[in-house]
């Protein structure tokens, strides 16, 4: 056990504290206290692994192993074997259900380094068998396909903004991405289009409707008459099943547009052909 640099008084909780204490009790105990690390290093390991250690599924061998069937790469002994683990007959249903059959691993990963923490991550760990864990674009998230700076949640992000900070306070984390800052205030917002337009992709990636909405306001207060955002107000509305407003809003678009926006006719176009099919 090595000493990190971190100075774990400025950020960890008297929780963290009392937690560091009880272990550093037991490991000098277990180690003995000539081999056991200082309270300092051991307090500071443990902040660091609490702020940087991740969830991520690690797909299974097995699961693996199905996908070379297709190749046929695999010995038919080893079809045999697979089948036999599933107690299943069908060669095919075992390719397709690959991962029903033999679920995912969760397990834990520590990051080597440390990216910057976002509500709305350009990157993801991804594992595609025991031994490789590597960063995977999201391309939902931050305007990944862009490659910005790598940005990276330590939560999970698929929730409102009073449980992601409870669980980054945990870590001992305040965060200030995009997101967040929008979040805490969507009226006074100071995100740029492009920011808001990368908040949006996840939302609609997570099917967070209600908050969809709010970024489309957020980014019709910025340009009240951009087609593209005007369409997107639309859209949610159907997303959310209220055709009947879906089409109003499309009305209103159609007018309030700054130019010819194609995409707008062809939808209310779309929408106005659908309503007469149905009361025909």
């Amino acid at each position: 056990i090595r000493s990190i640099d971190a100075n774990p008084s400025q950020t960890t909780s008297d929780e963290e504290v009392d937690i560091a204490r009880t272990t550093h009790e037991l490991m000098v105990e277990i180690m003995e206290q000539g081999m056991a690390p200082s309270f300092q290093d051991w307090s500071s390991l443990l902040h660091h692994v609490n702020r940087n250690c991740l969830s991520v599924s690690v797909r299974s061998n097995y699961a693996i192993a199905c996908g070379r069937i297709e190749e046929d790469s695999l010995h038919p002994e080893q079809y045999d074997y697979l089948l036999d683990r599933t107690e299943s007959s069908s060669l095919i249903e075992l390719i397709d259900e690959a991962d029903h059959h033999f679920p995912p691993i969760k397990s834990f990963c520590l990051l080597k380094e440390t990216p910057m923490i976002s509500c709305v991550p350009s990157h993801g760990i991804a594992c595609d068998n025991m031994q490789e864990l590597r960063y995977r674009l999201i391309v939902a998230g931050d305007g990944g396909s862009q490659f910005k700076p790598l940005t990276c949640s330590r939560i999970d992000n698929d929730t409102d903004l009073e449980d992601r900070t409870f669980a980054l306070k945990e870590k001992g984390i305040e965060c200030h991405c995009v997101r967040c800052r929008f979040e805490r205030h969507p009226e006074e917002s100071d995100c740029t289009m492009e920011e808001l337009e990368s908040i949006m992709a996840l939302a609609r990636f997570q099917t967070r409707y209600d908050d969809a909405s709010d970024i489309v306001n957020g980014m019709l207060k910025l340009t009240p008459r951009d087609g593209a955002a005007l369409l997107l107000q639309s859209r949610i509305a159907g997303w959310q099943g209220d055709f009947h407003k879906r089409e109003m809003l499309l009305n209103e678009a159609a007018v309030a547009a700054d130019t010819n926006c194609e995409p707008i006719h062809v939808a209310l176009k779309e929408a106005n052909a659908y309503y007469r099919r149905r009361h025909v």
